[in-house]
């Protein structure tokens, strides 16, 4: 009986998620659907946007251009200093639409849809039972329909890694906290193959290790155990596997290991230490805005994460995601770098246990949000 009774629970809970991906997968739809009826297209069409008659082609927006010219032809890079070129992508992403594609035998558009979408889903169940088991004061249904409906969370819909960075993502926090240390590696390892930023995850991951491995207990002293310490830099050399390989790949190619770093030089004019170049980015204009405000918002939140501790493991994974692309001199992308930073949405959903009203105005500005931007996205605005 405890076994049928746990086994409909999981039922029960797996089909309200697929009810919500669902329901919030229609949400998008609509929005789509008014904002090619009634938004203006941009006065001039930026570079990267792709214009298709089908509705559902225009999820296919900026960087989509540069996954599907990886999955459709490879790689390109020349060192020539001014030229835009895919090798910002980093491979897991493409290369599982691809082959997906061949197993499918289908065109590489309706495969990166289908498994962005699935990933999606699947990210929404672990999440779930993630906050179920880790944060016993959450809502896991509530955080779940936020993440649904998160503001730019479109994306999650598109051709793009974000569906992927985020079950991966997930997958890495949950096998660590089951101290599954294999497993935890190997998702930090598809982390690092499928987006830059899947190496910001690592340090709050092993610094949450390493206190577990000097204070086994907190009514003990430090006590180091050889046998942790061996254990950790192996499953840290596995976490950076990906990365290594996507990097070796590039200087065998190219010639270059950090081609993808120089191909953000050459077509952004982005480069790390770039920090003055920021003052010229505030600008009182909304697309301006609309990327400093998720950066302010990660930043804000990882810091007053330092003073809540089931929140500490998130700290080092929000700071990186700030400081490191914004070191650039830009704040470009903290659209898509929000949207898969999951611990707000689970503190969100924490304080509205406390206070209804609190609920309310977060559901309703995260509707408002998912609606305003995924109507100006198909219509060729950029998100990030």
């Amino acid at each position: 009986m405890p076994y049928n009774n746990s086994l409909m629970t999981a039922v029960k809970d797996i089909a309200l998620i697929c009810l919500i991906f669902i329901l919030s997968r229609l949400y998008i739809i609509f929005s789509v659907f008014f904002g090619l009826r009634f938004i203006s297209a941009p006065e001039t069409i930026p570079a990267g946007v792709i214009d298709y008659k089908q509705w559902w082609l225009s999820l296919l927006q900026y960087d989509s251009g540069f996954y599907l010219s990886v999955i459709n032809d490879g790689y390109n890079f020349v060192n020539d200093g001014v030229g835009v070129y895919n090798t910002i992508i980093f491979p897991l992403y493409p290369l599982s639409v691809r082959y997906l594609a061949r197993f499918l035998d289908t065109d590489v558009v309706i495969a990166g849809l289908m498994l962005s979408n699935a990933c999606f889903l699947v990210a929404l169940v672990m999440l779930f039972y993630y906050i179920k088991g880790y944060h016993k004061n959450a809502d896991p249904t509530l955080s779940i329909i936020l993440m649904s409906v998160f503001p730019s969370g479109v994306i999650f819909s598109t051709m793009y890694a974000e569906s992927l960075f985020l079950l991966l993502a997930v997958f890495s926090f949950y096998m660590f906290h089951q101290k599954r240390y294999i497993l935890t590696s190997l998702g930090l390892l598809l982390l690092g193959a499928t987006k830059l930023q899947g190496l910001f995850v690592l340090p709050s991951l092993a610094l949450s290790y390493i206190i577990s491995l000097a204070y086994p207990r907190s009514d003990e002293g430090l006590a180091i155990n050889p046998k942790g310490v061996f254990r950790f830099l192996g499953w840290l050399t596995v976490s950076l596997t990906g990365f290594i390989a996507f990097i070796i790949y590039l200087k065998l190619r190219f010639g270059f290991w950090n081609a993808f770093i120089l191909a953000q030089q050459y077509g952004w004019h982005r480069k790390i230490g770039d920090w003055h170049h920021l003052l010229t980015e505030i600008r009182p204009d909304p697309n301006t805005i609309m990327h400093i405000v998720p950066a302010l918002i990660i930043l804000a939140s990882a810091i007053s994460y330092v003073f809540i501790e089931d929140y500490r493991r998130y700290v080092l994974w929000g700071l990186c995601t700030v400081l490191v692309p914004v070191s650039s001199g830009s704040f470009l992308g903290m659209n898509r770098y929000m949207i898969v930073y999951f611990p707000p949405v689970i503190f969100i959903s924490e304080l509205s246990n406390r206070n209804i009203y609190v609920r309310d105005f977060f559901v309703a500005m995260f509707f408002t949000g998912s609606f305003v931007t995924t109507a100006i996205y198909t219509k060729g605005y950029f998100l990030g």
